[in-house]
């Protein structure tokens, strides 16, 4: 009997070992879930605040530079492939790279999008 009673206590013990093994997953999918959304706030947030105006056109404009930044490239060496590629699949998405993207005179690019017009 004694022994039937410790078998029923391990197998109680790993059952609650396996439920908290399963509830402490879910609470870190859940705060998981939640430090991404503050890190894409914090990011939406950092990115409007880089937006730049055309006061002629309203069309709102970013410098490349201040994206690398924000994107956490600390050289401009390995921020311009990425910007390389952007254009690309804009021109496999259908759109044209010049409505979206130019180089300035200083060698530095523009990023535009006419859609959001201030």
């Amino acid at each position: 009997m004694k022994e039937l009673v410790e078998n029923a206590i391990d197998a109680g013990s790993t059952r609650i070992d396996q439920n908290l093994d399963v509830v402490t997953k879910a609470w870190k999918g859940i705060m998981q879930r939640v430090m991404d959304k503050n890190i894409i706030h914090q990011l939406h947030t950092d990115f409007e605040r880089c937006a730049n105006t055309d006061e002629a056109s309203g069309v709102e404009y970013w410098f490349a530079r201040d994206l690398q930044k924000l994107l956490g490239y600390t050289q401009w060496r390995n921020f311009e492939p990425v910007i390389e590629k952007a254009i690309t699949a804009c021109t496999t998405a259908g759109e044209n790279p010049d409505d979206h993207f130019a180089r300035a005179q200083n060698g530095r690019y523009r990023l535009r999008c006419p859609e959001r017009s201030r």
